[in-house]
């Protein structure tokens, strides 16, 4: 919890002659953040894995062979063992978990859509300062995107889950002296408090992916019905 991952200070743990590329951004425990990058469309590396994944285009886009093309700022969920081909181009940040035992796998309807933000079920999160979108949820991990004002504090006293936050926008300085920047990332653990203070001019806008699903998002939920 005291380092901030960046793409620029690791080498790639894949390079293909289709030049593509992987960097394994982030991981703790069964939880991953990996960044693949190619400059011309290539097929991805891996059309079947173990894990539940949920990619997120962060430029080009991503076009697999059951029909589903996701552009920049669009996601996808990929079930483990369900095979998935397709072809990438630009770069997209996959999240990846493997599932724990007494947990329910999603039906393979949930693989036969893109999902937008203009889709997203949102919620307010008052205490922080925070509009919630939730990208996936499901028994193993769930994905958010945060957005929030520079300036305004976050009040994080510890959670349950294992976490991995991604910067696609702005600044996030932790009370411990993190400052996590566009493209960055870092770990958080479980029932360990990080709180901290949004930087920068721009609005903040992050990626909040835990596992197992957020507790705190799963109340969220109960207390709007």
């Amino acid at each position: 919890m005291e380092r901030v991952y960046r793409q620029r200070d690791t080498d790639p743990t894949e390079v293909l002659a289709s030049g593509h590329r992987a960097w394994l951004l982030a991981k703790v425990d069964n939880l991953s953040a990996t960044i693949l990058e190619c400059n011309e469309e290539t097929k991805l590396p891996r059309d079947i894995h173990e894990e539940e994944e949920f990619v997120y285009v962060l430029s080009g886009q991503v076009a697999y062979n059951d029909g589903r093309i996701a552009l920049a700022g669009e996601g996808v969920y990929n079930l483990p063992k369900e095979p998935h081909p397709g072809k990438y181009v630009g770069k997209l940040l996959s999240v990846k978990v493997y599932p724990v035992p007494n947990t329910v796998t999603p039906k393979v309807e949930v693989m036969k859509k893109v999902i937008r933000i203009e889709d997203l079920k949102t919620l307010t999160d008052p205490l922080n300062a925070t509009t919630r979108r939730i990208w996936l949820m499901t028994d193993n991990v769930s994905v958010c995107m945060n957005e929030s004002r520079p300036g305004s504090r976050f009040v994080d006293p510890g959670h349950p889950e294992k976490e991995i936050i991604y910067v696609i926008q702005g600044q996030l300085e932790y009370d411990n002296g993190r400052i996590v920047r566009d493209g960055e990332a870092i770990v958080n653990l479980a029932n360990v408090p990080h709180p901290g203070r949004r930087g920068g001019t721009k609005t903040i806008r992050t990626l909040e992916i835990k596992s197992p699903c957020s507790s705190r998002l799963l109340q969220m939920i109960k207390e709007t019905i």
